[in-house]
């Protein structure tokens, strides 16, 4: 029989996750559309009309700048997927949310020189080709390294704790809604990454982590449709 604790948390998590009925959508919303597209706007002219001293501030600050980046355009792309998902703006716990993304650019800054310097090591080493750098990097990034599934299987496991509180992450390998997740990751990571990837050290250093907080809006818009059917089994999960 189920404790009153998990009966409590699978209500929590069903009204949480629960679509927002579809007249909401309408109307008054359409001004929360617009403010998204004026706070992007806003965000993408201040670091235009600024470029010069937001290079700077990144040669001197990598991992806070990275942060910054990530907390204000990543959690954009956490808004557009739960406006897509639910038809609102603001998820929940979203102070939370945007740390975590924070987070996740300053664990982006520092990867990218580490698969850099990694390669180059096993070039001097004679133990890869120096042709196709750049492919090379795509490669180890993306597949051989494991990086970009790792770091979305991570993003996975801690966007799943801050809905349903402290879960192991082999816990959500048994569920119906994660077999999706990795099947569309997988999809992501061949036609969505691997050409992004392909741009992003194809740019100076200094540009990556800036390149990378845009490309994360279009992050969260993979996780909507990776997690379109997330709320559903959730909620069939609650009943049994």
């Amino acid at each position: 029989m189920a404790s009153v604790d998990n009966i409590t948390r699978s209500a929590s998590v069903e009204v949480s996750e629960q679509p927002v009925p579809n007249g909401s959508k309408q109307g008054p919303l359409r001004i929360g559309d617009i403010g998204g597209l004026i706070y992007l706007a806003a965000i993408s002219a201040v670091i235009l009309l600024n470029i010069h001293l937001v290079m700077a501030l990144t040669m001197a600050h990598p991992l806070l700048m990275s942060f910054i980046k990530f907390a204000l355009l990543a959690t954009f792309g956490e808004c557009l997927k739960t406006r897509i998902e639910r038809g609102i703006w603001f998820p929940s716990k979203l102070p939370l949310r945007v740390a975590i993304w924070g987070c996740f650019g300053m664990w982006i800054c520092l990867s990218f020189p580490f698969v850099e310097g990694g390669l180059k090591a096993l070039i001097a080493l004679k133990e890869w080709p120096s042709q196709a750098l750049t492919v090379s990097l795509v490669l180890w990034i993306n597949y051989f390294g494991g990086y970009a599934f790792f770091m979305m299987l991570c993003h996975y496991w801690i966007d799943t704790m801050v809905v349903e509180g402290g879960i192991w992450p082999w816990q959500l390998f048994g569920r119906p809604q994660t077999v999706r997740w990795a099947k569309i990751v997988f999809l992501a990571i061949t036609f969505f990454w691997s050409p992004v990837h392909l741009i992003t050290f194809s740019l100076p250093p200094l540009w990556r982590p800036l390149w990378a907080a845009y490309i994360s809006i279009a992050f969260g818009l993979i996780l909507s449709f990776a997690a379109g059917r997330r709320t559903k089994s959730t909620q069939c999960t609650s009943t049994v």
